[in-house]
């Protein structure tokens, strides 16, 4: 996977490219919170919640920098992704017809809070005879630091005004044990059948959007759906980088 960064005014210019991982599965869930009320999220900035993570950070996180009105700039989260891709990146040796990662341009503008989520767009960089399909990158921020996991591919919406309408027409109101049931949902956020870390970065984006509500978190200490995916797993993804 490769990815690079380039600030322009307001827009940021990530580039990307992205290999699967294997799939495998989730342990049933054994416990559950009371209900909680749906919240409703609103753009630029996506559902804000503070979310209890490891307080260890990657050794490459670069010094944050924060928006004028409080909060991330959405560059510190891309330079967080970059940097962290840039070094798999000088390890590998890109196909012929590939002239450069994927530009993945995210339009948002406001700022991020700790358990924000945004969506960008990645457009190939090839040969005109060397032919990729765009993808849509969907982020969800760590912490203060900029440190983020995300969720890359043809099917992850490309804009944030799509993550947030995909949500709308989701289910609203399931539990962490729904989004990994076989029947499924019939929306983004299921779980089933996808790799490990994939199938928890989605309930922690549906946790998100939902308002981070105490159903998905029974112990209450700003981590869901543990009784649901290994501790393996839930470590996995919240130590940042991509899921797949």
């Amino acid at each position: 996977m490769w990815l690079g960064v380039v600030v322009s005014g307001a827009a940021i210019t990530v580039m990307l490219a992205a290999c699967a991982a294997p799939s495998g599965g989730a342990p049933a869930e054994t416990t559950s919170g009371d209900t909680a009320p749906v919240a409703t999220s609103t753009l630029p900035a996506t559902t804000s919640v503070a979310t209890t993570q490891p307080s260890t950070p990657a050794p490459t996180t670069p010094p944050a920098t924060t928006h004028p009105d409080g909060g991330l700039e959405v560059a510190t989260v891309a330079a967080w992704i970059q940097r962290l891709l840039d070094a798999e990146f000088a390890a590998t040796d890109p196909p012929p017809g590939v002239l450069g990662a994927y530009q993945v341009i995210c339009e948002d503008q406001g700022r991020l809070e700790t358990g924000d989520v945004l969506a960008c767009r990645g457009e190939p960089r090839t040969e005109p005879d060397f032919q990729l399909d765009p993808t849509g990158v969907v982020v969800y921020v760590l912490d203060h630091t900029g440190r983020a996991a995300w969720s890359a591919g043809t099917d992850v919406p490309d804009t944030t005004s799509d993550l947030l309408a995909l949500h709308e027409a989701a289910p609203h109101g399931l539990f962490c044990r729904d989004l990994m049931s076989p029947d499924g949902t019939g929306s983004l956020f299921d779980g089933y059948g996808r790799p490990d870390d994939s199938a928890y970065f989605w309930s922690l984006v549906y946790w998100s959007l939902e308002g981070r509500p105490d159903r998905m978190d029974a112990d209450h200490d700003g981590i869901p759906c543990e009784t649901v995916h290994s501790p393996a797993v839930v470590a996995d993804v919240l130590a940042g980088g991509p899921t797949f």
